[in-house]
């Protein structure tokens, strides 16, 4: 499938950052649509991706794992190898998680997740990751300054743990 909703995702992406003051992020959304929880998984195992990114695409290497916990805690990580072609990812992005927030569907299944870490280098970056509803996958998006606005789809799973 190919993303057609990459520039309209960037843009709300982009959007819901710059409305923050710093702050940690909300924790799991209350009102329509909250759910209780004990914690978050998101499950993507190592494969090749095809990433978007406003230069062009090209193939990378990518796992992650995360959890992310009803008080805005998260832990994990992400790890995604960078265009050859690209200087400042000689050894691609390597990322881990501090901080999070969930979004949920009236129907108590996720709408998105957003998870705040930084990388190895100590680079802030921001992943959004949405479950696709038509297909068993999960697509990626993120911004910072390591990392180009960049967007893939990966097989994967959000499970609520309750």
């Amino acid at each position: 499938m190919k993303l057609t909703g990459f520039p309209k995702t960037i843009f709300c992406l982009a959007i819901l950052l710059c409305m923050g003051n710093g702050a940690r992020l909300a924790t799991a959304q209350t009102g329509v649509g909250f759910t209780e929880f004990l914690f978050v998984a998101i499950n993507s195992p190592t494969q090749t991706v095809e990433v978007d990114t406003p230069r062009g695409s090209y193939s990378a290497d990518f796992e992650s794992q995360a959890r992310v916990f009803p008080n805005g805690d998260a832990n994990g990580f992400l790890m995604l190898s960078g265009p050859d072609s690209i200087p400042r990812h000689p050894g691609g992005v390597n990322m881990l998680f501090g901080d999070g927030s969930v979004r949920f569907h009236p129907d108590g299944t996720v709408a998105r997740v957003l998870l705040r870490g930084s990388t190895i280098e100590g680079q802030p970056i921001v992943v959004m990751i949405t479950p696709e509803a038509s297909e068993d996958c999960l697509i990626y998006t993120t911004i910072g300054t390591q990392l180009y606005p960049s967007t893939w789809e990966v097989p994967g799973t959000i499970n609520v743990i309750r």
